[in-house]
């Protein structure tokens, strides 16, 4: 599953770097109907295979209780480590513009805000999720044990008609009902590993099958409503919302088909940068690609050099910093070096 999470960690970056926004522009521009399209659609079904494949392998090996202390401090490195070491990065570097450009700094709450519960980074919201998760996986082990399905039946009804029912936490859900839903249903599959690699070595006529329902799926949600929403808002329809919920299961299945068929070396070489591109794709790295690709086309269409731009560098940067500076690579990525990740055939992110 290791080069599932390489095409999820793709996908990722695509999203975030995303330059028509509804409202923003004429809605049935081809330009903003592909950003839609692949950003709004395609991009979706990432970070529920990073939620599936973290419950997955986390209750893989658990085995209750006893192995809890010892699956906290695992995620405490992990986890715990790069969220905070990411956040100071990226929270000195905007104290730095701030101090450059001969602002105030900003309130001490501010920088504990900032620091330990909303990054500036935003793609961060996902490892505060999971470390949430990881803190109630005793609870969840009990409900997988002893309702078998019903708790994932229940979970995932609240995500298919986006009912999210955390509070919000410095403007962030305290869980994503998405995330919450994925890792749990990746924890009931724990106990059917062997069955799951069978499943996602299908043959070539079921990859398209597959395949060409994703497409389409996405392509009637864009048809039908193409101002779809539901980050932090409610803009949809009911048919949009269950065509949007449908691709993302779909999209799930398909990734993780395409990439069990994927060989290439390098590929294999990339995906064990995954983890350190998902954490520094964006923030601050975005403001020196943005404005190199300002440079080279229209605003509205600097997505497309942008999220070229971004992939480069930040691999590049994985590659240079796990060659030059192996220890604080370590540090910055809990640990996940390449030659550990080759070794464990592991998957980003972990739980």
């Amino acid at each position: 599953m290791q080069l599932s999470g390489l095409l999820a960690t793709v996908l990722v970056v695509m999203i975030h770097y995303r330059t028509v926004q509804p409202g923003q522009a004429n809605l049935y521009t081809i330009n903003y109907l592909i950003q839609e399209y692949l950003c709004n659609g395609v991009g979706r079904a990432a970070v529920p295979l990073f939620a599936w494949q973290s419950g997955l392998f986390f209750f893989m090996n658990f085995g209750g209780l006893a192995d809890y202390p010892k699956k906290i401090r695992q995620r405490a490195v992990t986890l715990l480590v790069p969220y905070l070491l990411v956040s100071l990065f990226c929270l000195l570097f905007e104290l730095t513009q701030t101090r450059y450009a001969g602002q105030s700094l900003p309130s001490y709450r501010y920088l504990a805000v900032s620091w330990l519960l909303h990054p500036r980074t935003t793609q961060l919201w996902y490892l505060r999720d999971l470390m949430v998760l990881v803190s109630l996986t005793p609870l969840i082990h009990g409900l997988l044990r002893y309702t078998r399905w019903v708790a994932v039946i229940a979970v995932g009804s609240c995500w298919l008609f986006e009912q999210q029912f955390f509070p919000e936490v410095a403007d962030w859900y305290l869980i994503n009902v998405e995330t919450l839903f994925f890792f749990v249903l990746g924890g009931a599959m724990a106990n059917r590993v062997a069955d799951i690699d069978r499943w996602h070595r299908v043959d070539k006529v079921w990859l398209f099958a597959w395949l060409g329902l994703w497409l389409t799926l996405i392509g009637l949600r864009v048809y039908i409503d193409p101002t779809f929403d539901v980050w932090y808002v409610r803009h949809f329809s009911l048919a949009s919302l269950l065509l949007q919920k449908l691709s993302i299961l779909v999209g799930v299945v398909v990734i993780l088909v395409v990439a069990a068929r994927l060989q290439a070396k390098i590929l294999v070489t990339l995906s064990s940068f995954s983890f350190f591109v998902f954490l520094f794709h964006s923030y601050p790295l975005s403001r020196l690609v943005k404005w190199l690709s300002e440079q080279m086309v229209d605003p509205e269409r600097v997505f497309y050099p942008a999220t070229a731009l971004s992939l480069l560098g930040s691999f590049g940067l994985a590659l240079v910093a796990n060659r030059f500076f192996p220890k604080s690579y370590g540090w910055l990525t809990g640990g996940r070096s390449r030659e550990k990740i080759h070794d464990r055939q592991t998957r980003l992110p972990e739980s």
